[in-house]
């Protein structure tokens, strides 16, 4: 099945993540950015190439059927890319929703609650993936289609 920009836009952001260091967790909350700090110090995670490779595939797959499923349902509209943009999240609260949890595992890896960044919400919508990393954090574009 071939997969839009934006389901690889998005999956590469977050496979990205898994190669990022410790202090990009930043919840708004002191007490939770120390327990997660010391957390990854204590226990750090490395994760090979090989295996952020495996999860970006896996995760492009497993957000291209989400889109899928949107497109059903007539809620991917690249005339209005903002409709039904709030069934289109990817994210992170205390751990992985279900979008990032199904690709680990495809990928035969297990996400601990700090391999990824906390609080983190991306929106994958028609043309444009962006991203607000962390508690009350800026949304920042991940990628956006060529105006043309």
């Amino acid at each position: 099945m071939p997969v839009r920009p934006e389901a690889s836009a998005a999956a590469g952001w977050w496979a990205q993540q898994l190669a990022a260091p410790a202090t990009r967790h930043e919840t708004g909350d002191p007490d939770i950015n120390f327990v997660l700090t010391m957390s990854q110090a204590m226990y750090p995670r490395v994760f090979t190439t090989e295996q952020r490779d495996r999860f970006r595939t896996a995760l492009e797959h497993r957000i291209e059927e989400f889109l899928a499923r949107d497109v059903a349902r007539g809620c991917w509209n690249p005339a209005q890319p903002q409709f039904g943009s709030a069934m289109r999240t990817v994210g992170v609260e205390y751990g992985p929703d279900q979008v990032l949890a199904e690709a680990a595992k495809a990928a035969g890896i297990e996400l601990r609650t700090w391999d990824l960044p906390v609080k983190t919400v991306m929106w994958v919508n028609p043309g444009r993936v962006t991203v607000a990393c962390g508690h009350q954090a800026e949304l920042v574009t991940v990628w956006e289609a060529p105006r043309g």
